[in-house]
Parts: C-alpha cells; structure tokens; sequence
C-alpha cells in the first residue's frame, strides 16, 4: 500500500475517536447510551478486517445484540476492505 501513503489505506488510530480508536482488532462492539431515551442502548460494531473469528467470539456479539434495551445497531465497515 506504499502508494497510499505514510497512512497505507487507514487514518492514523487515534484513542481519543471512538471509530479510530480499535482499527487494529478484527471485530469489536461497545454499548452507546441513548441520549434521549435513557432506557436503551445502540451497539455500536466495528468490523475491521474479512477474517475467520471464533464461534465464541460471535456468539458474545450475538448475546450483546440481543439484550432487551437495545434498540439500534450500528455496523461500521469502514475499515474493512474486504477479503
């Protein structure tokens, strides 16, 4: 990716931006307060690289989906080219 940049294809990670912050880890996921309804949450899910992950692994991101006070997820692929 030499013609990228000093960068190759990603900004820089940065801890301080919550979508910089973990571009390094194949998958990861946090809960998001709602701001306007205190009573639910988004899951907020990064999914970094095309890459065999482990059923456990999964089925943590599954069971963290399927809490009752989530009420929206959103999947950022931004960091994923693909595979």
């Amino acid at each position: 990716n030499t013609w990228a940049g000093p960068y190759g294809l990603h900004l820089p990670a940065d801890p301080a931006v919550p979508y910089l912050s973990r571009i390094d880890d194949v998958l990861w996921w946090t809960l998001l307060p709602d701001e306007i309804d205190p009573e639910t949450h988004t899951v907020f899910v990064q999914n970094n690289r095309t890459d065999v992950l482990s059923a456990s692994r999964l089925a943590e991101l599954g069971a963290a989906l399927r809490e009752p006070d989530v009420a929206r997820v959103i999947l950022d692929l931004r960091h994923n080219f693909g595979g």
